[in-house]
């Protein structure tokens, strides 16, 4: 399998400034804030939860993931130490058994996928029936990925070449693979910049910072 260049992937040093930011005031009202959007959508679904993107375990640690999958050794090496697994390899090509995890969670990575379809159908794949996909993701109106776009002009930024989504999005590469959605919440109602009030509401709105979604694949098909 082939691991393609991943704009995280830059050397320990810089995977620990990465993982540092969220120990800042900001970074932790952001872990927080999207910590609460996502677990109520996870609750019930049944084990074992895949962390898809899972960086430096940050987020997938702190929902208390299973598995914790990464094509950025830098980023890996810390994330081993807070999830029980860590593996090595890409979204579109998962190393998991078909009809095998109870939930995949993906925060904050859509927007730097090749082929996102390809990656919904994996994921589509290596759930159970009735098993739970919650994603992550900047909408595309909000001041959060025009923040980020602003800084994907210059070539040397992470977000140099991402791709932000609406809800409408979102669902659509769902249904393409088979997914049906069950429910949304959306926080980071706040500038960037700002510490986030951890605000969560439900369901998706185009102006909050972060959204996530719930896709379930069909229990019967």
């Amino acid at each position: 399998m082939k691991l393609e260049t991943n704009p995280f992937d830059r050397g320990s040093g810089e995977a620990a400034d990465y993982d540092s930011w969220y120990d800042s005031p900001i970074g932790r009202g952001v872990l927080e804030s999207e910590r609460r959007c996502v677990v109520d959508l996870l609750a019930g679904a049944h084990r074992p939860w895949l962390d898809l993107g899972t960086g430096t375990g940050r987020f997938g640690g702190t929902l208390g993931a299973d598995i914790g999958l990464d094509p950025a050794l830098s980023m890996l090496g810390i994330a081993s130490r807070r999830m029980p697994t860590v593996v090595r390899g890409v979204a579109g090509a998962l190393p998991v058994r078909d009809s095998s995890l109870g939930a995949v969670l993906s925060v904050t990575v859509f927007e730097f996928l090749p082929d996102p379809s390809e990656v919904m159908r994996e994921v589509a794949r290596v759930l159970r029936p009735g098993g739970r996909f919650v994603l992550g993701f900047f909408p595309r109106t909000s001041a959060w990925a025009v923040a980020y776009e602003a800084l994907g002009s210059d070539p040397g930024s992470v977000f140099h070449g991402a791709r932000f989504y609406s809800g409408d999005d979102i669902a659509a590469l769902g249904a393409g693979a088979g997914l049906r959605p069950i429910g949304a919440r959306s926080t980071l109602f706040e500038a960037p910049g700002v510490t986030p009030s951890g605000k969560v509401v439900d369901g998706a709105q185009g102006l909050a910072g972060f959204v996530a979604m719930s896709m379930a694949r069909p229990s019967s098909e």
